[in-house]
């Protein structure tokens, strides 16, 4: 079922929900604003924000990708209200788990593995391999709708760019990409720390580098 709720802390829910012992529980896709100006889009479970979504503060930070219970677990992307960008994984709301990529408001980037908001291995030579983070000529998009992050060149159907991947299973690609697809040198970062590199086709790898 899906209607609109106003919850008991003033909440406005709007979305799918089911009946539980004569309870309202949130439950499926939805839309939520608070009394705060906060707001979050996607998705719920046993009354919580279970799933994806897009949490939204009322100072216009923003947080999109997996959560459980409420707080950012998995594959995230979030924007501060001073212009920092951070995308990678998330435990327990804080930056880490694995790698992810923090970019500064000044153009400065640092790539690596992180654990408790801090980068504990620093990796960022291996952006030097991205000529787009030279410049401020970037954009960030949601790659292949819920399965991941692009940082890098404005994608092209005919040409191949050069960027970052982050995709839902904790794997990072860094190199050459066409089609939304690894094609060309790259490095592929494996969840359980392995660098591969190598040339690949179609998001194959066909070769040494």
């Amino acid at each position: 079922m899906e209607r609109e709720i106003k919850l008991p802390d003033g909440s406005i829910y709007k979305g799918e929900y089911k009946e539980n012992s004569g309870f309202i529980e949130l439950s499926g896709e939805g839309h939520i604003a608070y009394p705060n100006g906060d707001k979050y889009s996607g998705e719920f479970k046993n009354g919580n924000l279970s799933g994806y979504g897009t949490y939204t503060f009322g100072d216009g930070e923003e947080h999109c990708g997996m959560f459980i219970n409420g707080i950012p677990n998995g594959l995230g992307l979030h924007k501060y209200n001073k212009g920092g960008i951070y995308m990678g994984e998330f435990n327990n709301g804080k930056k880490g788990g694995g790698y992810g990529l923090y970019c500064f408001p000044n153009g400065k980037a640092e790539f690596g593995l992180w654990k408790n908001n801090l980068l504990i291995e620093n990796m960022s030579w291996q952006l030097s391999t991205v000529s787009a983070f030279a410049t401020s000529e970037f954009i960030i998009s949601n790659f292949q709708d819920k399965n991941g992050f692009y940082f890098g060149e404005k994608m092209s159907n005919y040409k191949s760019v050069q960027g970052i991947i982050f995709y839902s299973n904790g794997e990072v690609y860094i190199g050459k990409i066409l089609n939304g697809k690894r094609d060309g040198f790259g490095n592929l970062f494996m969840a359980n720390n392995q660098i591969v590199d190598g040339i690949w086709e179609n998001d194959i790898r066909v070769a040494d580098y």
